[in-house]
């Protein structure tokens, strides 16, 4: 995408005051960014950030007017509708079943480091292949600890699934359009009365 007139100027500004067709577009583009951004923050999903700086809007003209497009990492749908656990359902269209692939371990431990989990409480026991919990012999190492950690939590997280958080949906919503084509019909007739 272009360098857009949000990189040069502060069109949040409440003072700022849209001269032309483009200029309320790219108020519109902040706003919904703002408000998306917002509302992950609202609903505590943002441990890396990534999918909150992923969050883009670009729009662009066509014969019958604009069309506006929303940019996300394609995990979005996870965060705004959930997942349904093994064990435990949340009413999601997405499912983590029990006997696949372990969640990665490299987010998991990132989320340990993000959230400066205490390693020392790792634990000290271990279960063998017969199912039968053992004490280790020797403490676990800072590394071997958080991935530990790590795999406990994605286990975990497969068992109770995750939460829908409707970070989308609750700014998005009928509410959102209706004030969007309001206001953009408002100023583009303020733009043209000069």
């Amino acid at each position: 995408m272009p360098i857009s007139k949000i990189d040069t100027i502060n069109v949040l500004d409440p003072d700022f005051i849209a001269e032309s067709i483009e200029d309320v577009l790219e108020v519109k583009r902040a706003e919904l960014i703002a408000e998306l951004r917002q509302s992950l923050q609202d609903v505590n999903r943002v441990s890396t950030g990534a999918l909150q700086s992923s969050i883009d809007v670009s729009y662009t003209k066509t014969e019958k007017g604009y069309l506006f497009s929303l940019i996300m990492d394609d995990y979005w749908k996870f965060v705004e509708k959930g997942v349904n656990g093994w064990k435990i359902k949340h009413g999601s269209d997405y499912t983590y079943k029990k006997w696949t692939k372990n969640i990665p371990n490299e987010p998991m431990q990132e989320f340990v480091r993000n959230r400066s989990l205490q390693l020392g409480n790792i634990p000290t026991h271990y279960k063998n292949s017969k199912g039968i919990f053992k004490k280790r012999k020797n403490k676990l190492s800072t590394l071997d600890a958080s991935k530990a950690l790590g795999a406990m939590i994605g286990h975990k997280i497969k068992e109770k699934g995750l939460k829908p958080t409707h970070f989308f949906t609750n700014v998005v919503n009928e509410n959102w359009q209706e004030r969007f084509i309001e206001d953009t019909l408002n100023e583009f007739e303020r733009i043209a009365n000069g």
